[in-house]
C-alpha cells in the first residue's frame, strides 16, 4: 500500500462530512440531432442567462434495511431480451425510471411499476437510444427529479464515440463531450461519473481522467494524469469512477491494472490501494463517505476499504464471480447487494462485524436468493433509492461444451438423458418488491 497518511488524516478528520445542498445547472439550450450519427452530433449552446433555474425541493430517501427474516422478493414487472445479452441497469435518482444497457449497443428507459399484480407485467420501454458500437458505460445525472426537466438526463460513453448527454423525456442529445489525444485524434473514455453537485462530469482513459464542466460541452476540459513516471498511480485504463456522496472533492478510480486511486481536487492522490485478485470492474463510496466497495474480474470478493484509515481493508462480501464481465453491486443506506454468475442475489449488512475467516475479515450475507433468473448470471442490480424495490439484470456468453453433448447423446441413447443438466440461458431486465 502507499498512503499519504499525514495528508490522509489532515483531509478526513477536518472536512466537515455535512450534507451538500446540490445547486442546479444552468439552463442547456437543446439542439434536435435525431438526423445525425452521434458522432457528428453538434454542441449543444450553452445559455447566457446568469439566474439559476428553480430548484424543487426534493425529500430525503426514507432510511431503508432488510433483515434476515425479509421474504423472497416478488416479481413486479420484466422484459424479456430473447438473444440479446444485457449489461446492467441502474434507477435514476428520483426511482421512477430505470435505464438499461445491453449487447445490442441500446439504452432503454422503463417506467417503475407503481403497484403489484397477480401476474408480472410486462415492461416496455419508453425510449429506446441507440449507440454505434458497444457501450462502456452510462450514469443518470445526480439530482435528477422528474418534475424538473432540465435535471432528467444522463450520459453514456461507447467505443469510437464521444460522450453523448441524453435526455430522459424524448431520447435526443442534448450536448457532446469529446477527449482527444496527444495527435488531437478523438478516443472513447471507458467510464463516467457525476459530482455530487451534478457540476462536473469525469472521463476515463487510459492513465489520465478528464473533468468536463457539465455547461460547457465540447473538448475543454481539465486533465488529471493518475500515471506518469514520476508519480506512480493507478496504472491502465481507468475503468470506474466513484465519487464522495459526503465529500465533493473526493473521488476514486478504478482500473484494469487491480489497483484504485483516492484523489481530492485537484488531483492529489490521497493514497494507492491493492488487493483484488481481477481488474476492477465497479467501485462504490458509501454515503457516509467512510468505506469503499470495489469488485473486480473473475474475483469473489467484493473488498471493503475504510477511507477514515486509508489503506486499511475493513472487510470482505463473498459473492461469485467467474467470468470477465462486470457483475454490479449497489449500496443504500448499510445495505449492500450484488449479483453473481452463479445466479444468485445475495445482501449484507455493512452494520454487521466482519468475521475472521483465515487471512481475511467476511461479512456474511443476510439474504441470498437461488435462481432469479432461471438460473443464469445475474450481472446488473440496483436498488430503487425511494421505494423497497430492486432492479435485476441477466445473460452471459454460453459456448457449447462439445464433450458434455457427446456425452448427452449417448444417455439418451441408453435411456437415462437427464433434463436437470442443461443449463438455463436467460437474458432480461426483472423490477422486484422487496419483502418485509
Amino acid at each position: 500500500m502507499q498512503t499519504n497518511e499525514k495528508h490522509c488524516y489532515y483531509y478526513f478528520q477536518t472536512h466537515k462530512m455535512e450534507p451538500t445542498k446540490l445547486d442546479a445547472e444552468e439552463h442547456l439550450e437543446y439542439v434536435e440531432t435525431s438526423d445525425l450519427s452521434p458522432i457528428e452530433a453538434p454542441d449543444a449552446n450553452v445559455g447566457d442567462s446568469s439566474e439559476p433555474c428553480d430548484v424543487m425541493e426534493v425529500e430525503p430517501p426514507p432510511k431503508f434495511s432488510l433483515t434476515k427474516d425479509s421474504s423472497r422478493p416478488i416479481l413486479l414487472a420484466q422484459y424479456p431480451c430473447s438473444t440479446n445479452i444485457t449489461r446492467g441497469c441502474k434507477f435514476s435518482p428520483d426511482g421512477l425510471c430505470l435505464l438499461t444497457n445491453s449487447e445490442d449497443n441500446q439504452l432503454r428507459i422503463f417506467e417503475t411499476p407503481n403497484h403489484s399484480e397477480d401476474v408480472p407485467q410486462e415492461l416496455k420501454p419508453c425510449f429506446v437510444m441507440a449507440e454505434g458500437e458497444l457501450i462502456y458505460d452510462f450514469c443518470w445525472y445526480p439530482t435528477m427529479d422528474s418534475r424538473n426537466p432540465d435535471t432528467c438526463c444522463f450520459v453514456s460513453t461507447a467505443q469510437y464515440a464521444p460522450i453523448h448527454l441524453y435526455d430522459a423525456y424524448d431520447g435526443h442529445i442534448r450536448a457532446t463531450y469529446r477527449c482527444f489525444d496527444g495527435v488531437d485524434e478523438m478516443v472513447a473514455a471507458y467510464s463516467l461519473a457525476f459530482d455530487p453537485h451534478g457540476q462536473k462530469l469525469f472521463a476515463g482513459l487510459k492513465n489520465e481522467i478528464r473533468i468536463f464542466d457539465i455547461s460547457i460541452p465540447g473538448r475543454d476540459c481539465e486533465i488529471r494524469k493518475t500515471w506518469t513516471k514520476q508519480a506512480h498511480g493507478p496504472s491502465g485504463i481507468i475503468s470506474c469512477i466513484a465519487t464522495s456522496p459526503a465529500l465533493s472533492e473526493v473521488y476514486a478510480v478504478g482500473t484494469y491494472g487491480k489497483s484504485i486511486g483516492v484523489y481530492a481536487e485537484p488531483g492529489e492522490l490521497i493514497c494507492l490501494l491493492t488487493g483484488q485478485s481481477g481488474g476492477i470492474t465497479q467501485i462504490q463510496i458509501t454515503p457516509d463517505g467512510n468505506r469503499l466497495l470495489a469488485g473486480g474480474r473473475k474475483d469473489n470478493q467484493i473488498l471493503i476499504w475504510d477511507l477514515r484509515n486509508p489503506g486499511e481493508l475493513y472487510g470482505t462480501l463473498e459473492r461469485k464471480v467467474e467470468t470477465n464481465q462486470r457483475i454490479q453491486f449497489d449500496i443504500r443506506d448499510d445495505m449492500v447487494v450484488s449479483g453473481g454468475t452463479d445466479g444468485a442475489i445475495r445482501v449484507w449488512d455493512l452494520t454487521q462485524p466482519p468475521i475472521e475467516s483465515g487471512k481475511s475479515s467476511v461479512i456474511e450475507p443476510i439474504l441470498s436468493w437461488e435462481n432469479v433468473h432461471g438460473g443464469d448470471c445475474v450481472n446488473g442490480i440496483t436498488f430503487n433509492p425511494y421505494q423497497s424495490k430492486i432492479a435485476s439484470s441477466s445473460g452471459q456468453r454460453h459456448f457449447k461444451d462439445v464433450s458434455a453433448e457427446i456425452s448427452s447423446s449417448e444417455d439418451e441413447i441408453e435411456g437415462e438423458g437427464d433434463e436437470s443438466k442443461m443449463k438455463r440461458i436467460e437474458n432480461s431486465f426483472k423490477i422486484w418488491a422487496l419483502g418485509e
